[in-house]
């Protein structure tokens, strides 16, 4: 018991949420024989953990200690997180009286998966060969007119049809 307190600080510095942490930790040690489990951890470094605890019994019935299991759901909460998103984004194509009614709901869904405060919808139009943007949302730019498909980040990403990953601070490709 003692040397499981020994790990609270480093506990400390990645849980997001201390009391829903520790509070299921102080009520298992205030209630030792009783089992606790599933119950979800959200890491400051992104990770999403899944926490068991079961009382250790010895052969003469005494509880000697406690077992913890942790499980990475970090993978599967995404996996649900992207499957809510497709499933509204299906709602709304049904549902939406007006393009522009869909294209801002678009950015709302988009929005709640990745932080995207900015964003646009291009629609190349191949016979002018132009990109135009039916929908533009931007904290500092305003929209422009009509772009070249050759030039800039969307032309760059479109000529390949491939998404890209791009390292924030120097924007180069991963």
């Amino acid at each position: 018991h003692a040397d499981d307190f020994d790990l609270v600080p480093s506990a400390r510095r990645l849980a997001i949420d201390w009391s829903g942490f520790i509070g299921p930790v102080n009520h298992v040690y205030r209630n030792p024989d009783e089992p606790r489990s599933d119950d979800v951890l959200e890491l400051s470094d992104g990770r999403v953990l899944s926490r068991t605890s079961v009382p250790v019994i010895s052969d003469e019935g005494a509880i000697t200690g406690r077992a913890w299991y942790f499980r990475d759901q970090t993978q599967v909460r995404k996996a649900e997180r992207l499957q809510a998103a497709l499933f509204r984004i299906a709602e709304v194509t049904r549902a939406s009286g007006s393009l522009d009614d869909f294209y801002s709901a678009i950015h709302s869904i988009v929005r709640n998966l990745m932080g995207a405060r900015n964003f646009y919808i291009a629609i190349l139009d191949p016979q002018r060969n132009v990109l135009t943007l039916p929908y533009f949302v931007d904290e500092v730019d305003t929209v422009m007119g009509p772009l070249d498909p050759n030039r800039g980040l969307t032309g760059y990403v479109m000529r390949p049809g491939r998404p890209l990953l791009a390292d924030l601070p120097t924007g180069k490709p991963r």
